[in-house]
């Protein structure tokens, strides 16, 4: 299967589920939810006024890849300390960088400026669960 590269419009417009339906599709299923509105936050140090007003683990999203091309998304509670060479250990792969703008919308339909915490799955690759 060819991947389209997104052009910049599409990365800051078009979303494959809107949050809307998201929240329409949690309601059908019965999920309870709170939704807090806020500004964009891009590291732990911005985020950390919202800690106050916010309940709950607080994490953070790191996207990876190794040098075969698979990917990661990591998630992290805020005050948990990470050691790249460690997770891929854990992970048993090999040496892991961030993935780049254009890898994250095209495998998790994501920007930089966004932060979702549930989304759609667009794709039928198998999600792994591990502690660090």
């Amino acid at each position: 299967m060819t991947q389209q590269k997104p052009s910049t419009d599409q990365m800051d417009c078009d979303l494959p589920t809107s949050p809307e339906t998201l929240m329409a599709t949690l309601d059908d299923l019965g999920v309870a939810y709170d939704l807090h509105h806020h500004e964009a936050v891009h590291t732990v140090a911005e985020s950390a006024h919202l800690d106050a007003t916010i309940p709950g683990t607080h994490c953070r999203n790191l996207f990876v890849r190794d040098k075969k091309q698979n990917m990661f998304l990591v998630v992290l509670a805020n005050d948990t300390q990470v050691d790249l060479k460690h997770l891929q250990t854990l992970l048993d792969c090999g040496r892991l960088s961030f993935g780049s703008a254009d890898r994250l919308w095209t495998y998790l339909a994501l920007n930089q400026a966004l932060s979702v915490h549930l989304r759609r799955s667009t794709t039928k690759q198998t999600t792994q669960s591990l502690s660090y």
